[in-house]
């Protein structure tokens, strides 16, 4: 079937050949004023360099189609080695799921652990307030006052001035015993000294009148003798 294919279509290009150069003889004869018989020469002259000129083209447009088609199985191979993933790619990829999963998974129990362990440790700083100042015969009001100004605190780390504190001074609440108590707070939470310094005057001012911060900031903390609010390093233990 090819052959015969094949067959039909070199016998076609032989006659378009034959014709263009019988037409291309006689125009060449009728410009240049030559005799019949020179156009008779002339004819199988152009039909040789017309199959040359078709046998070169013949050739070079195999070459190109060769060089074409090989480029676009490598490129077509190359696309496909990057397309489609190695079984050690695959097998990563299955991992790094794994991994991502699981990774999120115990991120989400350590986050769920932390937010109650911090709330847990916060709802102990302020049952340590209520119980200390309870015993030391504060009021309710004051109480209420100074467990305010202690979640800011810890909150926020900083100082709350907005509240208007009226904490009457206790002849048997010394400033030792109010800079341990802020001390103990300040060193769970790893707060500044200067903060915890400024915290101590503006919540016990009445205490503190005459005192600076940087002064109070350069002893917070008391262990010799006996104190009404003693230095507790693990009071969330």
């Amino acid at each position: 079937m090819n052959k015969a294919i094949n067959h039909t279509y070199k016998t076609i290009i032989t006659g378009i050949i034959i014709l263009i150069s019988t037409l291309f003889s006689f125009e060449i004869c009728y410009r240049l004023n030559i005799n019949t018989p020179w156009c008779l020469i002339l004819v199988p002259t152009c039909f040789t360099i017309g199959n040359l000129l078709y046998a070169s083209c013949h050739k070079i447009s195999e070459f190109l189609m060769n060089r074409i088609s090989q480029n676009i199985l490598v490129d077509s191979q190359n696309l496909l080695n990057i397309q489609t993933p190695t079984d050690s790619e695959c097998s990563l990829q299955h991992r790094y799921k794994l991994f991502h999963d699981l990774f999120e998974k115990e991120y989400q129990q350590f986050t769920s652990q932390k937010n109650k362990a911090d709330e847990e440790k916060f709802e102990k700083i302020l049952e340590y307030t209520r119980t200390t100042f309870n015993k030391l015969e504060f009021n309710q009001e004051e109480i209420f006052m100074i467990c305010e100004s202690v979640e800011y605190f810890i909150k926020h780390k900083a100082v709350l001035k907005s509240i208007d504190t009226h904490i009457q001074q206790k002849p048997n609440v010394t400033q030792i015993s109010l800079k341990n108590f802020a001390w103990n707070i300040a060193n769970q939470y790893n707060i500044k000294g200067i903060i915890t310094a400024e915290f101590i005057i503006t919540t016990f001012r009445e205490w503190f009148k005459d005192s600076t911060i940087s002064t109070v900031a350069k002893n917070l903390r008391t262990t010799n003798g006996r104190h009404m609010i003693e230095i507790d390093e693990n009071l969330c233990k």
